[in-house]
């Protein structure tokens, strides 16, 4: 098992909402899941999480389970986040975990990343930059399809802002303003991913602002079926 004590480690994961808050019991209740720590003064619990099935392609290795794998787990009041070392170990438990448990009614998100990003753009005292970004591609139909940007502060660049609106983002990434570094990356499916350092803890706390941005701008939703 690669263990969070390593110096940084990518994990993917997806925010859900949830009907009540479980920020007491967080993960405990489930035998395939066991408490570690909550991780420093933060809001963030470690869990290891079992499973009889590979998930992160150890049978292409050879490798005879059980197998085990380190969950990063943040409650709040009517949204959990999970995330593991795939978004694939995320949604396992997902489905064969959560939602067979009644008393945590998990329900599953769209983040509006169209909406953020052209927000950011457009108004410079959110606070944020986008250091990717992700969109359909609308003008030319079937010959360009898709449209990938990186940078340090894509929103300014005069080829972004002048293609604005032939694009519809699914996905991106943020940075502070006020630091160099990437945040985490976000979908319009719920999905997160970032880089944990357990030397670094600011950068939960970074999590946990922008995170709260996004819930109070409704950039959250639950979809209903």
């Amino acid at each position: 098992m690669t263990m969070v004590n390593d110096k940084s480690l990518l994990f993917s994961g997806v925010i859900y909402f949830t009907a009540e808050s479980i920020s007491k019991v967080g993960l405990r209740n489930f035998a395939q899941i066991t408490f570690q720590e909550v991780i420093n003064s933060t809001s963030w619990e470690l869990y290891v999480f079992k499973s009889n099935t590979p998930l992160n392609n150890e049978d292409l290795a050879n490798l005879s389970g059980p197998y085990f794998y380190p969950i990063l787990f943040r409650p709040g009041k009517n949204k959990i986040l999970i995330l593991s070392l795939t978004k694939k170990i995320v949604l396992n438990i997902e489905s064969e975990v959560l939602k067979k448990n009644e008393h945590y009614n998990i329900q599953n998100v769209a983040l509006s990343i169209d909406d953020l990003v052209k927000n950011l753009v457009r108004n410079a005292h959110l606070n944020y930059a986008l250091t990717y970004a992700n969109a359909y591609y609308i003008p030319h139909g079937n010959s360009i399809k898709y449209i990938t940007f990186y940078g340090d502060d894509i929103g300014e660049g005069e080829i972004f802002r002048s293609n604005l609106e032939n694009m519809v983002f699914n996905r991106c990434g943020l940075r502070s303003l006020k630091r160099e570094n990437e945040i985490m990356k976000l979908g319009n499916d719920g999905s997160i991913q970032f880089i944990f350092n357990s030397t670094n803890l600011t950068h939960l706390s970074e999590i946990d602002q922008l995170l709260r941005f996004m819930n109070e701008s409704e950039y959250i939703k639950p979809i209903t079926k």
